[in-house]
This record gives C-alpha cells, structure tokens and sequence, in this order.
C-alpha cells in the first residue's frame, strides 16, 4: 500500500482550473504504478485536497494491491481488534490496580 502526497495528479480529472494536464505529464507516474501493480483504491472524502487559490488538486492518493492487502488486513483486524470489549474491560481491572498500588505506596513505585 503506498500513501501520500505525489505532488502531481494522476489524472487530468483530478485538477480543476488552470492549465490542462498532459500525457507527457501522466507518462511516467501511470507507467510505474503499472509496472508495480498500484491501482487507485476508493475513499470517501474531499476529492481536491490542495489549492493555490486559482486551482484545485487532487495530490494526495492511496494506491494498492487490493488482493494483496486482504490477508494482512484481516491479520491486523484480529490481532487488534479481535475480542474488543473483554481487552477493554481487562484494561480498565489493569488501570485500577496501578491507581490502587500508586494510593497505597506512592513511593514503592
């Protein structure tokens, strides 16, 4: 998964206003995201993330291999996020216990 700001659109539809983006522009962003297998993946948020005022951009991108990410993006959603409410109600009992051991001696921490 590749994120950012790339400082250039990679589509003449990302730009509103100003001079039209050519080809010659795209070429060689388009042909590297090709060559690696990178394709836009959808969000919902403001499409122009940038302006100088007189133009709008669209420079920020999120870009993946969309079967590539699913298998680690299930392992993250388990590993961090599995058994949700028990993992927030152990840590609850752990922030008591300390305030209790720090109440009963302050200095032995």
């Amino acid at each position: 998964m590749v994120l950012g700001d790339f400082n250039n659109v990679f589509a003449s539809e990302n730009k509103a206003n100003g001079v039209l983006v050519t080809d010659y522009e795209l070429k060689d962003q388009l042909e590297c995201r090709r060559i690696i297998g990178l394709s836009d993946l959808n969000y919902t948020r403001c499409h122009f993330t940038w302006s100088n005022n007189r133009t709008w951009y669209k420079l920020d991108s999120l870009s993946g291999k969309l079967k590539a990410l699913k298998g680690p993006l299930k392992q993250l959603n388990v590993l961090h996020f599995s058994h949700i409410s028990a993992r927030a109600d152990q840590a609850k009992k752990d922030l008591h216990l300390v305030h209790q051991q720090l109440h009963d001696g302050p200095w032995d921490m």
